[in-house]
């Protein structure tokens, strides 16, 4: 199915739940459409869109479906790159302009906007010379996978005060169907969401304080 279309129904259907992809491809659709798209899921959903986006990885989708992957992840980061303003912009209500390489728009509107103000923007990525960066300077939050010692080592400074999700498991959204627990703390400048298939939340967690092992570690943790 188209994803941001099953979403549609999905967000009609619910009151509490919040609605978005982890993430989709920027490559997939212009950056313009995609935040009328995400701003039109807000209204749909009340208020309750989030707007989760990447790069892209996946070669052999792209050439099936005949979208340009770019020469290499780096070009691809650089098109992600171009895109943020754009779409952080317009959901900010501004009338942004884009004249790079592969965007070109001219005080694109967004009427009416989103619901919630301030709509989450998740980055997916871990890459620290360009993808955390980019999280700093236009994400709220960042999707990671891979054990507790990555994410850890991802948050070895203090550069990037978003929050951070991880997988330890790998299951990713193509695991849907596996059963998880969420374990959660909150720092004053941070929130981590450790994501894991049931019965290994604690173990998770244990993992991922001794890896951090820094003072700075909430004092309040849950799992459900």
């Amino acid at each position: 199915l188209e994803p941001m279309m099953a979403l549609a129904p999905i967000a009609s259907a619910t009151e509490r739940a919040t609605v978005g992809l982890m993430v989709a491809a920027n490559t997939y659709r212009n950056p313009a459409l995609m935040t009328k798209m995400i701003t039109t899921l807000d209204h749909i959903s009340g208020g309750r869109a989030i707007l989760g986006i990447g790069a892209a990885w996946s070669e052999y989708e792209h050439s099936g479906f005949g979208f340009e992957f770019g020469a290499s992840i780096g070009e691809r980061l650089a098109w992600l790159r171009e895109a943020l303003p754009v779409i952080r912009g317009m959901l900010r209500g501004e009338r942004p302009t884009a004249a790079g390489n592969r965007y070109r728009m001219s005080e694109v509107v967004n009427d009416p906007p989103p619901l919630q103000a301030h709509l989450p923007i998740l980055i997916g990525g871990s890459g620290p010379r360009v993808t955390l960066r980019l999280v700093a300077e236009y994400a709220d939050m960042c999707n990671i996978g891979g054990p507790p010692e990555r994410v850890a080592e991802r948050d070895a400074g203090d550069a990037v005060p978003v929050r951070f999700l991880l997988d330890p498991a790998g299951v990713g959204e193509h695991g849907a169907g596996a059963e998880e627990k969420r374990c959660e703390v909150e720092q004053p400048e941070r929130r981590y969401q450790v994501r894991t298939r049931a019965g290994e939340c604690d173990i998770a967690w244990a993992q991922f304080v001794r890896v951090r092992n820094s003072n700075t570690i909430a004092e309040t943790t849950r799992c459900n």
